[in-house]
């Protein structure tokens, strides 16, 4: 496959869309009739259960997965910037 036919086929990838549309790229209208040529395949999904047997997993992440591992989210009071260094231990 030539990097051509590649970009092609990534066009109206839906991780891609959007830029694609802000590039001009990809129109709006183009999406749309792309997405009515698409096969309705809803008959073909199948049901996923998950069961919920430990319930002590949850909890350890109440507070997030990297909590413990010094992230601080940016909207945060004790963001540092990004630079590494959290002058708050």
């Amino acid at each position: 496959m030539s990097l051509k036919d590649a970009i092609n086929n990534l066009k109206f990838d839906t991780r891609m869309q959007q830029r694609n549309i802000a590039r001009g790229s990809l129109t709006a209208d183009e999406l749309n009739q792309h997405l009515g040529t698409l096969p309705d395949v809803a008959s073909k999904a199948q049901m996923v259960t998950l069961e919920d047997d430990n319930s002590e997993d949850e909890e350890s992440y109440s507070n997030g997965p990297t909590s413990d591992m010094g992230y601080q989210h940016p909207n945060s009071d004790s963001y540092n910037g990004g630079s590494g260094f959290n002058s708050n231990f």
